[in-house]
């Protein structure tokens, strides 16, 4: 992340987005056991936030491309 920040000279949001769906997945690997025995609401909830995180990234990719000026790369 730092790398790419002094780079470019900006912070990409999609790397943070991608960031948070790479943390909420590894939680539910480490405690999928006890989330289906126990807690199937906090299952869904995860699992629903990994969609909007999901269309989040992909409604910043397509504007991203879309409204792009030409000083940037």
């Amino acid at each position: 992340m730092t790398g790419i920040y002094f780079k470019i000279h900006k912070i990409p949001m999609i790397f943070l987005i991608f960031i948070a769906i790479t943390v909420i997945t590894r939680f539910l690997v480490v405690d999928m056991r006890f989330l289906m025995a126990n807690d199937k609401l906090n299952l869904l909830i995860m699992l629903v936030s990994i969609l909007i995180l999901s269309a989040a990234a992909g409604v910043l990719k397509f504007t991203e491309k879309k409204y792009q000026t030409q000083n940037e790369y």
